[in-house]
């Protein structure tokens, strides 16, 4: 599931639904994710629960995924002291907040489909017949330290990821997704306050230390204007765009993965000439 909602960050409407996940603390009435309580609760959204135990082994596998990348082991005194440790918590408990909140408003995949969908996983074949092998997912599922109902619950909040992704890309639009929700949930957030939301989100979960431009598109546009956009002041206006004039959108082919470029570095570069300035 790691994988796939890394993926969905990068998306076009990452700024709709990754948004959601701070709406959906208000929601649950979480106050602070990362207390602890006598039912070793790590994180707690809704009714979900994440484990001291759940949480070590997310640790250590998303350490190993670095130290592979790296090529050399990474001390746990140094990861800890990077603040690693506070960047999978903060991971994890946006996951749960986002899987808890579709749940809530009732995207709930059906036994069958998690089933078969499982059953499509490579890694699960037998090598001689090439179907699905109960034993081989058995093993593998012990040797990562995961029981079958943990296996399976997150790949029912992987689907049910996909199909909330797959119905706004389908049919409704991002503004109106936020709106609908926002008054669902009583959350009183005005359009300005979703964007920052949806920024301080990408922010925090995607790590990509963005600005508030995109996310204020599609939270605050109307057909028929264009929108002007102080980032320094964030005050906005709508522009009536002139009838006459006809926009051409073209696709460059060029893969937009900002996590994984230096956008970052170039945020910290110019933040440091700033200070250099005193500006």
């Amino acid at each position: 599931m790691l994988a796939a909602i890394r993926n969905f960050a990068k998306s076009w409407v990452a700024a709709v639904l990754i948004g959601l996940l701070i709406v959906s603390f208000a929601v649950f009435g979480i106050n602070d994710v990362f207390r602890g309580n006598v039912r070793d609760a790590v994180i707690q959204a809704g009714d979900r629960v994440v484990s001291s135990a759940d949480f070590r082994r997310e640790f250590d596998a998303q350490k190993r995924r670095i130290e592979q990348q790296a090529g050399q082991p990474v001390p746990l005194e140094l990861a800890v002291e990077r603040g690693f440790d506070k960047q999978v918590l903060q991971l994890m408990a946006s996951r749960e907040a986002f899987a808890a909140l579709l749940s809530k408003i009732g995207l709930k995949p059906s036994d069958k489909l998690v089933v078969d969908e499982i059953a499509k996983i490579p890694a699960f074949f037998d090598p001689v017949s090439g179907r699905f092998d109960k034993t081989a997912y058995e093993r593998q599922l012990a040797e990562g330290g995961f029981t079958t109902e943990q296996f399976e619950q997150m790949a029912r909040d992987d689907i049910a990821g996909q199909m909330a992704l797959t119905g706004i890309v389908a049919g409704v639009r991002a503004p109106r997704a936020m709106s609908a929700l926002n008054a669902l949930y009583g959350c009183g957030l005005g359009d300005l306050e979703l964007a920052q939301a949806c920024r301080r989100a990408e922010q925090r979960f995607a790590g990509v230390q963005c600005g508030i431009m995109d996310q204020a598109a599609a939270a605050l546009s109307r057909p028929g204007h264009a929108l002007f956009l102080d980032c320094r002041t964030q005050k906005t206006r709508a522009v009536r765009f002139p009838e006459e004039l006809v926009v051409l959108v073209a696709h460059s082919g060029v893969r937009h993965a900002l996590a994984e470029s230096s956008y970052n570095r170039r945020v910290d570069e110019c933040a440091a000439v700033l200070a250099h300035l005193g500006l």
